[in-house]
């Protein structure tokens, strides 16, 4: 093989390798995932670990106290979190027909105008989707099953294109 031909093969050689490494860790990535948040973990919680053990704690108790703080803190943040969203999605659910009432008067229009695509957004039926869907995280019965409904009924679809 002429030298030229072979210098034009090692010049795209690294990158050629450097794509199949990102294809393979992008389909490895839910398989990979797990470790990388173990390894992250790891590196941040070590030097705890080595502080406790400076203090005379058996490295073993250490890590079990750093994991039980850790669990710790995972209920704490979510006991804190999980009523805001609660909250959070309710005061949505509420001001919804306000929000849903001022794209209809300005973002709807400019679509028309800009697409030629009249788009009406129906308030009641995005609210109610949003109140089955809150309906479903407390563990109650939703009021219609997603599979029953069909794109003709009123209550089906939050936008509908005409």
């Amino acid at each position: 093989m002429p030298p030229a031909r072979l210098a034009e093969l090692e010049k795209w050689w690294w990158p050629a390798l450097a794509l199949a490494v990102l294809v393979l860790l992008y389909f490895l990535s839910p398989i990979l995932a797990p470790f990388l948040l173990g390894a992250i973990l790891a590196y941040i919680c070590d030097p705890v670990v080595d502080s406790l053990e400076r203090r005379r704690v058996p490295r073993t108790l250490a890590v079990l106290l750093v994991i039980l703080l850790l669990f710790a803190l995972l209920v704490l943040l979510t006991v804190i979190l999980v009523p805001l969203f609660y909250k959070e999605i309710k005061l949505l659910t509420e001001r919804l027909p306000g929000y849903l009432g001022q794209i209809n008067e300005h973002f709807v229009p400019w679509v028309k105008q800009r697409f030629g695509v009249e788009l009406q957004i129906d308030a009641a039926s995005v609210r109610e989707l949003l109140a089955d869907s809150l309906q479903g995280t407390q563990g109650g019965k939703r009021a219609r099953s997603p599979a029953r409904s069909t794109p003709s009924s009123p209550n089906s679809c939050a936008a509908r294109f005409r």
